[in-house]
């Protein structure tokens, strides 16, 4: 859980950005957009994640 008032740290915002971002990335062949990370993984989105490999720094992982 991330404290409201953390939400107005420049560096937590630009996080977020980058991560919504690069989960757009990954799901755009599924056609999900992922506008608010916490409403739109929290409400079942998540589990499309399964078929996707991460990554990152040359390695991937299959989160399946």
């Amino acid at each position: 859980m991330i404290e409201p008032r953390s939400f107005e740290n420049p560096s937590l915002q630009k996080l977020i950005r980058v991560l919504i971002d690069w989960v757009n990335d990954e799901l755009h062949h599924y056609r999900i957009i992922v506008q608010d990370v916490e409403e739109d993984l929290y409400d079942g989105q998540v589990h499309i994640f399964s078929d996707v490999p991460v990554r990152a720094d040359g390695f991937e992982i299959n989160l399946a």
